[in-house]
């Protein structure tokens, strides 16, 4: 079923002049160590009634300003009471989160054009239709599906072997990921609204997941406590690829317990004042996307000393 996504950005390719990435090779492409992971923000058998996983893999969507792709599709999947023929989901990790949100409302206004789903109609008639077996290709209009800003369903409907069939297109994203869910039903039967947003609901927990911000080592101070003395905070390390670090020093008893803002002490260098001698300092780094915030705290300083006496 990822043709049907590939028709979609293969439209909006004809409607946008160079806009869009270029491929790249797919071979053995993996995330770098603490990027977010698309195949964690795909669907998986579970959701769908334990469905068969036909193929999944890594790529680079050369329609789509990705860094990184992940697809898994499946046949014979059920969600609750609705029943797929296939299923497709697909998750493009975007190269910032102003890009991915960008594409996708320009896709939706692309869909949204009588010039677009004309397009788009002729391309899939020609995808689909082979001996007569599919006629009657119908596009719709994108439809909201609450799942964020420009989120939209996609209604393709056409007959097969005389029965009507439904194939549903739903896009959304969360920060720079952009996520699709590409579902065939079952001829003869409707794909309930409720199923969509429900599926859509997993993948952005997982996308959500993905994308916090997440320390994996500690901040660190650097220095000597001592009065006077300025002190340097590192970052630390981090998954989820903050965009923004803040700090608050804080000052605590000699064991390192009690501890309590500074403040104003917000940079990542911090002037030590007789106040402190005796006492341990700290400072907690926020790192921040647009998803989240996540705070880690470095380990406290010695014991801070008195000044040196002057030569």
């Amino acid at each position: 079923m990822r043709s049907c996504r590939a028709l979609v950005l293969s439209l909006l390719a004809l409607l946008l002049v160079g806009a869009l990435a270029s491929a790249a090779g797919a071979q053995g492409i993996r995330p770098a160590p603490g990027a977010p992971d698309p195949r964690q923000m795909v669907l998986t058998a579970g959701d769908l009634g334990g469905a068969k996983v036909v193929e999944q893999g890594y790529y680079r969507e050369r329609d789509v300003p990705s860094v990184i792709s992940y697809a898994r599709e499946f046949e014979n999947g059920r969600s609750q009471g609705t029943r797929f023929l296939s299923v497709d989901s697909a998750a493009d990790v975007g190269v910032d989160a102003g890009t991915t949100a960008q594409f996708l409302s320009t896709l939706r206004r692309a869909l949204a054009t009588n010039q677009g789903r004309a397009l788009f109609k002729r391309a899939i008639t020609s995808s689909l239709s082979k001996d007569g077996v599919v006629t009657n290709v119908q596009v719709g209009r994108p439809r909201a599906l609450g799942l964020g800003p420009d989120a939209f369903d996609l209604l393709v409907t056409f007959r097969l072997l005389g029965l009507r069939t439904e194939i549903h297109l739903t896009m959304f994203a969360v920060e720079r990921a952009l996520g699709t869910i590409t579902s065939l039903g079952l001829p003869g039967s409707r794909i309930a609204r409720a199923q969509l947003l429900r599926l859509g609901r997993l993948m952005s927990a997982r996308m959500t997941t993905q994308l916090t911000p997440g320390n994996t080592a500690l901040p660190a101070i650097t220095g000597v406590a001592q009065d006077t003395a300025t002190l340097t905070a590192s970052t630390g390390t981090w998954s989820g690829a903050p965009t923004t670090f803040t700090y608050q020093w804080e000052r605590c008893d000699a064991a390192g317990a009690n501890c309590a803002d500074v403040v104003g002490a917000t940079a990542a260098t911090y002037l030590v004042t007789t106040a402190e001698v005796g006492t341990t300092l700290r400072v907690t780094v926020t790192g921040q996307n647009g998803v989240a915030a996540t705070a880690a705290v470095s380990a406290q300083t010695p014991v801070v000393l008195a000044a040196a006496p002057a030569p």
